[in-house]
């Protein structure tokens, strides 16, 4: 089993905005309603903080 650094920016950043109120239901129910991936959607919401470019390339392997 790998071990995971939980002490990270994008970790801390996604514990923040899910910690946040009324984040976690509509990020579970974008999940129920519409099969969205809740971790994915909080990495890409860090991306977007960051300022970090991302292209769909990049994206293949979390998008399979």
């Amino acid at each position: 089993m790998q071990h995971l650094q939980l002490d990270n920016t994008f970790w801390q950043f996604a514990l923040a905005l899910y910690g946040k109120a009324g984040v976690a239901e509509i990020l579970l129910a974008l999940q129920d309603e519409h099969g969205l991936d809740i971790n994915l959607i909080l990495y890409l919401a860090w991306l977007g903080e960051s300022r970090i470019r991302i292209d769909e390339k990049a994206l293949q392997p979390v998008l399979s």
